[in-house]
């Protein structure tokens, strides 16, 4: 094995990851959507049944702000990490391997350490742009996932303005 076959390999292995990690993260985005979509029409179907009882109308307006507040944070994790993304292949088209540049003029055998080296350069750029890419939504996602932990404060505060 040469230097350009271990340096192959660990690219394959490098972007194998990064897509992998997509995957991962996209599934916790889902069970986060899921869970605040819950949540949030939980919460006003409860609000709605206990509005009918004139004495628990300041615990209605505090599920109601509760259950609209998830809702929002759930728009936002849609909108900030579940929109549709390139994702960069962890394989190169051949058609961009054999118009590369450095190809031309290049004898048989130099040529194809050339084009070994244009697709090591070009797999780097994808591994570079996935791993921003699942980065962002990561950071995105821990975000939002923290402003959840905000509703008992938005259920003190609804439930504050209804009593007064």
């Amino acid at each position: 094995m040469d230097l350009l076959d271990y340096v192959e390999a660990e690219a394959k292995a490098s972007a194998e990851f990064q897509v992998a990690c997509r995957d991962a993260v996209l599934k916790e985005v889902n069970t986060t959507v899921a869970g605040l979509f819950g949540g949030g029409v939980g919460a006003l179907a409860y609000a709605v049944g206990l509005s009918e009882k004139p004495a628990m109308l300041w615990a209605s307006w505090g599920m109601a702000g509760s259950g609209a507040y998830l809702l929002a944070v759930a728009l936002w994790v849609v909108v900030l990490c579940l929109r549709t993304q390139t994702v960069w292949p962890p394989a190169n088209d051949p058609g961009l391997l054999l118009d590369a540049d450095e190809l031309n003029g290049v004898g048989d055998a130099e040529g194809l350490v050339a084009l070994r080296r244009a697709n090591l350069r070009s797999k780097q750029r994808s591994i570079e742009r996935n791993r921003s890419a699942n980065a962002r939504v990561a950071v995105w996602l821990d975000r939002l996932r923290l402003a959840a932990l905000a509703v008992p404060l938005v259920f003190i505060g609804a439930a504050a303005v209804a009593a007064c």
